[in-house]
């Protein structure tokens, strides 16, 4: 058994240590990846029944595994995110002790926000009701907050979040090129003189012939806003000139 939580020497490169500020509560182990590792485990493997597969995230720079169309649609969403800093998919093993038996549990995906970090376990909607999902929350959210962590679980309804999936990677996929110091203050300029444009605006080419680059690059780093974020990008998309602060996911948050 044991009686604080456990970071392995081993392991303290990896980069998801540096979120723990705290080290030490009671009936709690976590074991961090090795060094150099992205994952605590593999997840794109032959021998899996369920399909998996990789996401080319550009927020992270490398590809994202993920082992369901749940964790999919989440990781797309996050990339999209302006209120997300950064995520690693199967970042650790946590262990814990349940009425004095000892479990092992691998959590989805740790986020970093703006305001904090959550640790997340995705599950589709209809497993809310799941006793043992229920019971594992319960026990692990008191024990992460003594670390500055949040536990959450997170539903993933398809007909309620492909809207803001579609969004999302509708963003990315204009946004992902980088953009230049002089073209960030033309469109700082710019805005200083409209404070709201339509995205068809950006496709005739208000900003020049990289504007829809530069809009999108904008919006996905967070300088810029979108009124209508639950649907794909469109001609009548709103977007204004303020920082986006409201997280595209904070209602799938449990």
């Amino acid at each position: 058994m044991f009686e604080t939580i456990s970071v392995q020497q081993s392991a303290l490169a990896n980069q998801c240590v540096s979120y723990f500020s705290v080290t030490e509560t009671e009936k709690l182990q976590i074991t961090f990846p090795d060094p150099g590792k992205p994952r605590i485990r593999k997840v794109v493997t032959r021998s899996r029944s369920r399909k998996t597969g990789k996401y080319p995230s550009w927020k992270m720079g490398r590809m994202v595994q993920w082992d369901s169309g749940n964790e999919k649609t989440v990781f797309r969403t996050l990339d999209g995110d302006a209120t997300v800093i950064a995520f690693y998919e199967q970042p650790f093993c946590v262990r814990y002790l349940d009425n004095g038996i000892l479990r092992r549990h691998y959590p989805d995906v740790l986020v970093e926000f703006i305001d904090g970090v959550d640790v997340w376990e995705i599950k589709d909607a209809r497993d809310q009701l799941d006793a043992d999902i229920v019971r594992r929350t319960a026990i692990l959210k008191p024990l992460f907050a003594q670390l500055g962590i949040r536990y959450r679980l997170v539903f993933v309804d398809k007909q309620t979040t492909k809207g803001t999936e579609a969004y999302c990677t509708s963003v990315v996929r204009f946004g992902r090129p980088s953009i230049d110091q002089v073209e960030r203050e033309r469109a700082r300029r710019f805005f200083e003189c409209r404070q709201r444009i339509t995205w068809q605006d950006a496709e005739t080419g208000c900003l020049g012939d990289k504007s829809k680059n530069i809009v999108a690059r904008l919006l996905l780093e967070g300088n810029l806003s979108a009124t209508q974020r639950a649907t794909e990008i469109s001609s009548s998309t709103q977007i204004v000139a303020s920082p986006e602060t409201q997280s595209l996911v904070t209602n799938w948050r449990c």
